[in-house]
């Protein structure tokens, strides 16, 4: 199994280049990271490729720099397979089993919203960050043509990468 996950990780993944960027603005210190949406699965290079697998950026990011890395999400196949990529390159993750905005919370740099595609929900997740009034944080919404349609950008000024439906990266400021 080990031989597989290291194939998969070493496939890059434009996304991994935007976390990367992010990560960047953080100058290896600790950082809290809260994602909704773990690994879907671990079965196919394609998939990786697609969906970015950020908990191996992220994770090398925290085991390297510290910090927290929470996971939450409705499946618990997902988080199984965030755990088992967790234990096998030696990073800590957080689980969280359920709804993700039950457990979004406002210790955190950078909040990675890629859960359901419903963009109802996603502007949920999105309003409750910013109810915290915080500053200096990052939101990423992926997929964004479909998730963030629902969000002003008049107001909130994403930068969009274009990578597959877009992923969405906010440098709020409070």
């Amino acid at each position: 199994m080990i031989d597989k996950i290291n194939e998969l990780i070493n496939i890059s993944s434009s996304r991994d280049e935007v976390f990367l960027s992010i990560l960047n603005t953080f100058s290896n210190k600790s950082v809290n990271i809260f994602q909704i949406g773990a690994i879907e699965t671990l079965d196919n290079y394609l998939f990786r490729i697609g969906s970015g697998w950020s908990d191996i950026v992220f994770g090398n990011y925290i085991k390297k720099n510290g910090g927290t890395f929470t996971i939450a999400d409705i499946s618990l196949d997902h988080l199984a397979h965030s755990n088992l990529i967790a234990s096998q390159l030696g990073y800590n993750v957080n689980l969280c089993y359920g709804n993700g905005l039950d457990h979004i919370t406002p210790e955190y740099n950078i909040y990675y919203l890629d859960g359901s595609i419903d963009p109802a929900e996603t502007k949920n997740q999105f309003d409750k960050i910013l109810s915290f009034n915080l500053k200096d944080i990052y939101i990423c919404v992926d997929d964004f043509s479909i998730k963030g349609t629902t969000i002003d950008l008049s107001i909130y000024p994403f930068k969009i990468h274009k990578i597959e439906k877009g992923l969405g990266v906010l440098h709020y400021h409070g």
